[in-house]
C-alpha cells in the first residue's frame, strides 16, 4: 500500500438528493461516474491495481466516516461505514500490503482494516452490518476489527 493522489472529489450534480452529504469521484481529473458518501477525502492508498480511500462527513455533533475499495476500472468493489464518531479519523498506519490501522481523535478505540484481494462470500449479521446495501450480495474485501481502549473487548465487522 502506497499514498496517492489520483484521486479528488467534485460536488455532486444539481438536483442530487442530499447532495451536501455526498460528492462526485474523479480519477486524474476525469470524472468517474461514482457518487460517493461524504464530503471530504481523508486519504488515499494505492494496493497494486485496487485503490482504498476514506471519506468523512460531518453532520453537526457527529463525523460519519466511509472507506471504499475501487477496482481498476474505478468501480466500488466494498465499502465499510464505520460507526459515528465524534472525533476525525487518524494516525493512519501502513501496516502491512493488505492492512492499515488508525483511531480517532481522543479515543482510545484502535481500527484495523484488512484488504483481501480476491475476496470472499460472507453474510455473517456483523459483516452485513457494516457495508452497504447495494454490495450485500457481493463478494467481502474489506473487514475492520475495532480494539476497544481499556478493557471493553472488541467488534469485528
Amino acid at each position: 500500500m502506497q499514498p496517492t493522489d489520483q484521486l479528488t472529489l467534485a460536488p455532486a450534480p444539481p438536483g442530487t438528493p442530499d447532495a451536501e452529504y455526498c460528492r462526485r469521484l474523479c480519477a486524474d481529473g476525469r470524472d468517474t461516474g461514482l457518487l460517493i458518501d461524504g464530503e471530504r477525502m481523508l486519504w488515499q492508498l494505492q494496493c497494486g491495481p485496487l485503490r482504498l480511500l476514506a471519506t468523512q462527513c460531518d453532520y453537526y455533533d457527529n463525523l460519519d466516516h466511509w472507506i471504499y475499495l475501487l477496482s481498476p476500472d474505478d468501480r466500488i468493489l466494498d465499502r465499510l461505514t464505520l460507526p459515528i464518531y465524534v472525533y476525525d479519523m487518524q494516525d493512519l498506519r501502513i501496516e502491512s500490503d493488505t492492512r492499515i490501522g488508525f483511531g480517532f481523535g481522543e479515543s482510545t478505540d484502535r481500527w484495523t482494516v484488512d484488504l483481501h484481494p480476491d475476496g470472499y462470500w460472507s453474510f455473517a449479521p456483523r459483516a452485513i452490518y457494516y457495508r452497504g446495501s447495494r454490495l450485500l450480495f457481493r463478494r467481502r474485501y474489506l473487514t475492520a476489527r475495532r480494539d476497544r481502549g481499556g478493557s471493553r473487548g472488541s467488534g469485528q465487522a
